[in-house]
């Protein structure tokens, strides 16, 4: 039963941060779109 909640969790968190990686990646082409050379000189840590 506890490993199957901890696998649960565990499955949930990566779809967390997969999703938030998806979204920086978004947010990254829009504005290399937008600008081009502006993504080469920000950091993006998401």
């Amino acid at each position: 039963m506890a490993a199957e909640a901890i696998e649960t969790l565990a499955r949930e968190d990566q779809s967390a941060i997969w999703s938030r990686q998806r979204e920086a990646n978004a947010l990254r082409n829009a504005v290399k779109d937008f600008n081009p050379g502006a993504p080469d000189s920000w950091v993006f840590s998401f």
